[in-house]
């Protein structure tokens, strides 16, 4: 099972781990398309024999464009940004997360002193 919100991660990963973006293409597409979840929601609506259409479809298309993405753009190489480890926050947004805290624990005092009172 490869949810659309997950399937982006382990994508990115895909291509910082050397696989073609042909390949991280494939999945992207077919994994979320051809889960549990959404086959088994799509065979209640459309159909047993449309959802095998569907699925098959979604495949097929999937497995085409990696191969024509792959074979038109040999050399595509997708750089990944990483943060560097020692990288220091700036003051500014040291200042704005503590204005956050105060914003949030100020928000909520006033809930609860509100709900005393009634």
């Amino acid at each position: 099972y490869v949810c659309a919100t997950a399937s982006l991660p382990i994508g990115a990963s895909m291509l910082a781990a050397g696989l073609s973006p042909g390949t991280v293409f494939v999945f992207l597409m077919a994994g979320p398309a051809t889960n549990a979840a959404t086959f088994t929601t799509i065979g209640k609506l459309i159909g047993r024999k449309e959802a095998v259409v569907y699925l098959l479809g979604a495949l097929l298309f999937a497995l085409g464009a990696g191969i024509i993405l792959d074979l038109t753009l040999p050399d595509l190489h997708v750089p990944i940004l990483q943060a560097h480890e020692h990288e220091m926050n700036a003051w500014w947004q040291q200042l704005a997360a503590a204005v956050l805290i105060v914003t949030l624990v100020a928000s909520k005092w006033a809930r609860v002193k509100a709900e005393r009172a009634r």
